[in-house]
């Protein structure tokens, strides 16, 4: 685990970066002057409907909690312990296009896992992944937890028409805080597998991880209750 003591903007050749100085190791990070944080829920709502006047904040928890729901199923006593991690971004993907195709939107899927989610007009996709511990805070430089590999680059800029706009949903389980942290991101470096800096992040609402069950089993159909029918015997 890494204790991040201080942070240090500087301008080096031009450029801004920031240096992470910690007790084990340094890191240099390219920063984004332009980079746009968005927060304030009208805002947000507001960037949402420019993608899509039906999208909103909850049909993201709506999506979000579903997955959580389905994937909490691979924590049995027999799973292992990497199903849950595993198969989350899985039912992500799933419950986002459950959702979204009826609404129009489309699927295309790619070698390499990269499944993205397209807006009817063309000019958005979402495309889902497993983020770092810092989804979710203003002055964090989030990631893709997995290293995708050198094609993960060219993939993600080549894939879709030049006029498609890729925004990642990225989440984070944060077990010790008991709380799933997601945002809607542009990504514009990308190195060695993985995103390296952003022009927009989109911050959406976070959800409790305590509450998953709870409110799914209040939301699932309730029983039909068998009624007693008396069966007489033919004599």
């Amino acid at each position: 685990m890494r204790c991040i003591i201080r942070k240090i903007y500087k301008s080096v050749k031009g450029r801004n970066i920031m240096l992470n100085l910690d007790m084990f190791s340094l890191d240099v990070v390219e920063s984004n002057s332009n980079l746009k944080f968005i927060s304030e829920e009208r805002l947000v709502q507001q960037e949402l409907s420019n993608i899509d006047s039906r999208l909103t904040s909850d049909l993201f928890k709506d999506i979000s909690s579903a997955a959580l729901f389905q994937a909490n199923q691979t924590k049995g006593e027999y799973f292992l312990k990497s199903a849950f991690s595993t198969f989350l971004p899985h039912c992500m993907v799933n419950h986002m296009r459950s959702k979204l195709i009826p609404l129009g939107w489309s699927k295309r899927d790619y070698r390499g896992e990269m499944a993205y989610t397209i807006s009817p007009d063309k000019k958005s996709a979402f495309y889902i992944c497993t983020g770092t511990k810092d989804v979710g805070y203003e002055y964090g430089i989030p990631s893709n937890s997995g290293q995708r590999g050198s094609e993960f680059d060219k993939q993600f800029e080549l894939c879709l028409d030049d006029k498609t706009k890729v925004y990642v949903f990225l989440f984070y389980c944060d077990e010790a805080k008991n709380e799933l942290r997601m945002e809607l991101s542009i990504p514009s470096v990308f190195k060695k597998g993985r995103i390296k800096s952003w022009d927009k992040r989109i911050f959406l609402p976070s959800i409790s991880l305590n509450s998953i069950n709870d409110n799914f089993i209040n939301r699932l159909p309730k029983p039909i209750k068998a009624e007693n029918i008396e069966i007489k015997r033919k004599i």
